[in-house]
């Protein structure tokens, strides 16, 4: 009695961590519930039953496993318990470098493990095979797939019509850290569709390896994720092709963040792809073949921007936007967009492609807002159509390598063709000017225009404060194949060195 009344509560107030050790491979059920042991009808522990078990003792639970094994389940019961550790990390395949623990075929689509929890752990595990999701995050907070140390990543190599990893619903705060998408090994490639696909806002994808995606590495469909240091359509050596069809998609998802360091490159279509996608920042990656020699190139453009508004691409760092197969940068139906403080080098195509944009602003005239745009096989900077409106191009060098070596584009410095009006290339305050070289290396003396303005609709536009023809050292001569700025087709009513 005295004990009653002093509020004396008892040790089971407090739930007590548990462990579960998995022994069997089997997919058998739990046999009772709520008596806070992981046991079948025949004695041993399944992860299907420590998940039970899991879901029902009302504190944090963590799941090992007392062997490697390879399990095969139609589908597991969704995660439901905060706090659960599913570890095995400790029965890693050394000799192949490899999880141990294995849990394949899926035949839900959902996923073979959903998490519908928060703070929830899942590493060292490999998720093969069927048609499933691998791991489904369905209203979850703050879980962690993967891991930075040792032997704590997991590998997804589930079918051509699956996802890695998806995450949906309303969960904040996930993070995707240092797996492996689409290989086993890292040097060879099994297909699925998406590595990971988030439809969730607030999401953390960082230090992965993606391969193999028939539509993306990444699919962004929401808003304020951070992408960062992922290899994205390469093997973990950076030497060979291991391609994606795009590195990096974002549909419709606004204000995410891609970089730093995250290496795109090697992937069939375009390294990043924005569509519909307003106020995203682009910054401090490599995006195309980091070295010739290796083949690496991404097959369309570097970044594609589709309809999207308010995007940065550059800025807050340089990214390396080189020998693509396209455009370095394409930008259509997209207006307010800055590209910044670039490397855009050796791509198939033009440097920066502008089409139908209005208020875009290629460089700036302020310390390293400037591009490095050269050696493309198109134009350095091509802004093309009527809707082209109020383009600004200044403070760039084209044409001319960070060394001030002569290294033009194939094509014209600055072109624009049939309607861009208002736009300005170069500027009157200190800085703005543009230093344009139309010297073609690969043609031996050229044959382009420095600048070079076409077309009856293409007027009032304002061409001032550039060098053409002279390193930004001004000490030698940076030839134009033909003119300096060359006005032609009818364009009309444009201000050529007004102050």
């Amino acid at each position: 009695l005295v004990l009653i009344l002093s509020g004396y509560q008892g040790a089971a107030a407090n739930p007590q961590a548990k462990t579960f050790i998995v022994n069997s491979d089997t997919s058998a059920d739990d046999e009772t519930l709520f008596d806070g042991y992981c046991l079948t009808v025949g004695g041993n522990c399944t992860l299907r039953a420590a998940i039970q078990q899991a879901n029902h003792d009302g504190g944090e639970t963590t799941i090992k496993f007392a062997s490697p094994m390879t399990m095969n389940y139609a589908n597991l019961p969704g995660l439901t318990a905060n706090d659960t550790v599913i570890d095995g990390s400790d029965r890693w395949d050394t000799s192949w470098d490899r999880p141990g623990v294995e849990v394949g075929e899926g035949a839900e689509p959902n996923g073979v493990l959903v998490i519908s929890a928060d703070s929830c752990v899942v590493r060292g595990l490999r998720f093969f095979g069927g048609h499933s999701t691998g791991i489904r995050i369905y209203n979850g907070n703050n879980n962690i797939i993967g891991g930075s140390q040792d032997h704590q990543r997991n590998v997804f190599d589930t079918d051509g019509t699956s996802k890695g990893v998806w995450i949906e619903g309303n969960g904040l705060g996930n993070q995707i850290i240092n797996n492996y998408f689409g290989t086993i090994n890292g040097t060879s490639t099994i297909g699925m569709q998406h590595g990971i696909f988030v439809q969730a806002s607030g999401q953390t994808i960082k230090d992965n390896l993606m391969v193999g995606a028939s539509v993306a590495g990444i699919l962004l469909w929401s808003d304020d994720n951070i992408v960062e240091g992922n290899l994205i359509g390469m093997d973990k050596f950076k030497s060979s092709a291991l391609p994606n069809n795009e590195g990096i998609l974002v549909e419709t998802g606004n204000n995410n963040t891609i970089g730093p360091d995250n290496w795109i490159m090697g992937n069939t279509s375009n390294g990043i792809r924005l569509h519909n996608s307003n106020t995203t920042n682009i910054f401090s990656n490599e995006v195309g073949d980091w070295s010739t020699s290796f083949g690496l190139k991404n097959g369309g453009n570097g970044v594609h921007v589709h309809g999207g508004d308010g995007n940065e691409i550059g800025v807050q760092g340089g990214n390396d936007i080189s020998n693509n197969d396209g455009h370095g940068v394409y930008v259509i139906y997209s207006d307010n967009n800055t590209v910044q403080g670039n490397l855009i080098a050796d791509n198939g195509q033009d440097g920066v492609y502008i089409e139908a944009g209005e208020k875009n602003l290629v460089g700036g005239g302020g310390s390293n807002q400037g591009n490095l745009i050269f050696h493309n096989s198109g134009d350095g900077v091509h802004i093309k159509g009527k809707s082209s409106f109020g383009n600004q191009v200044s403070g760039n060098w084209i044409g001319f390598a960070a060394t001030e070596a002569l290294a033009g584009n194939q094509e014209h410095g600055v072109f624009l063709e049939n309607g861009p009006y208002a736009s300005t290339i170069g500027g009157s305050d200190p800085g703005e000017g543009n230093w344009i070289n139309g010297y073609n290396a690969a043609q031996s003396g050229g044959g382009t225009h420095g600048i070079f303005l076409t077309g009856s609709d293409t007027q009032d536009n304002t061409v001032v404060g550039n060098v053409i023809g002279l390193p930004p050292s001004q000490t030698w001569e940076g030839s134009v194949g033909l003119h300096g700025i060359a006005v032609y087709g009818g364009s009309h009513n444009n201000f050529i060195g007004i102050f």
